[in-house]
């Protein structure tokens, strides 16, 4: 190893394709990185709690919403490059439920709403994430 990569480890978060019938729960973020992006609801995980109970939290302080019947639909890596805007490497674990209600934006969110899964390619959004909604909306 060289330089920083000795010390700089890789990230795990995670992040939840929430649906309700034709809609996906998305977030504006409201810091870096990709501040001003859409986004699906997702973080860090903490010590001592399980991949999917941090899905379910992390849903439900960005947007108020309880996700039910989450389950792991792919891992995701965010690699830094010189083309990229991302400044860490990040271990993404993607999970899929569904929820109901009013979304409200709380945490590091800007915004949170449904948005019909037709309007998600018209959004500012890293088009990995529009691609995954594809994939498992």
């Amino acid at each position: 190893m060289t330089g920083n990569s000795a010390t700089i480890r890789p990230v795990l978060g995670v992040s939840a394709l929430v649906v309700d019938g034709t809609r996906v729960l998305l977030v504006k973020r409201g810091k870096a990185p990709l501040k001003g992006c859409w986004s699906l609801p997702g973080g860090h995980l903490e010590t001592g709690e399980t991949l999917a109970a941090a899905a379910a939290r992390e849903v439900a302080e960005e947007t108020g919403i309880a996700a039910r019947g989450l389950r792991q639909i792919e891992t995701v890596e965010i690699i830094p490059t010189a083309a990229s805007s991302a400044d860490r490497h990040i271990v993404l674990v993607v999970f899929r439920g569904e929820g109901t209600g009013t979304p409200v934006a709380g945490d590091d969110a800007a915004e949170a709403r449904w948005v019909p899964r037709g309007e998600v390619a018209g959004l500012h959004m890293v088009e990995e994430t529009k691609q995954l909604i594809a994939r498992h909306a």
